[in-house]
């Protein structure tokens, strides 16, 4: 589950929209810490990273047992040069989402390991 819990708004010199994020364990087994990540693509543009508020990462406070959520609401920031366009936001939530040079021992095998992009949702930057 990923959401805008409202509209972008301007802080200083960048943009940021308040969202929340539920990271739901899918499987049938206990799963391990995920690292989530978001991510968004602009008219034009290929995906970019953006950073939470409090980290640039979030992550699930522990294991999380077949079937339960993490919830957890922070703002995502944008940078100046992302103003005036709308843009889609997509949440990552996996063992090491955004580390492409993370090696592959870090990564937590999975029952299906399609289902860790969130749905996607446009956002207007002012």
């Amino acid at each position: 589950m990923f959401e805008a819990l409202g509209p972008a708004g301007v802080r200083g010199d960048h943009v940021e929209v308040p969202v929340t994020v539920g990271v739901k364990n899918q499987g049938n087994a206990p799963a391990g810490i995920f690292k989530v990540a978001v991510e968004y693509t602009r008219p034009g543009g290929g995906p970019h990273g953006v950073a939470f508020s409090s980290a640039w990462y979030r992550y699930t406070a522990g294991p999380l047992a077949p079937g339960a959520v993490a919830y957890f609401k922070d703002y995502v920031i944008f940078p100046p040069t992302a103003r005036g366009v709308s843009v889609t936001l997509q949440a990552i939530a996996d063992s090491c989402a955004g580390d492409e040079f993370k090696p592959e021992y870090c990564r937590v095998r999975e029952s299906n390991e399609g289902n860790n992009r969130s749905a996607s949702i446009t956002v207007s930057l002012p």
